[in-house]
């Protein structure tokens, strides 16, 4: 789900989740959705990511309670622009931004 195909555009690794939950009973297993859900992190540690406000960053670690709102190292502003002091943003409690992409080269 979250690899691009010639058919259908790669999802977002929160959205293929939601996905897999809306067919959770019918086409997956309650019982291996909560067991994916707690051992697999959707924006692991490491990952490039691009912030819908345009800034773009690697994940710096990830929140047990909330996995799908990690620690973003944020490395570019909105213009692209290499930041001469990277700054780590929660986003466990920046609740109105978003992952929009995985960047390709952060």
């Amino acid at each position: 789900m979250t690899t691009q195909r010639v058919y259908k555009p790669a999802l977002l690794p929160h959205e293929a989740v939601e996905v897999m939950y809306t067919g959770s009973g019918t086409l997956y297993e309650q019982r291996y959705l909560a067991l994916f859900r707690d051992r697999v992190a959707i924006y692991p540690p490491g990952i490039s990511v691009k912030l819908h406000t345009g800034e773009s960053g690697v994940v710096s670690r990830i929140h047990a309670h909330v996995p799908h709102r990690p620690v973003i190292r944020v490395l570019m502003d909105a213009e692209g622009t290499e930041l001469t002091t990277p700054y780590e943003l929660d986003l466990s409690e920046s609740l109105t931004i978003m992952i929009a992409a995985i960047a390709q080269n952060t």
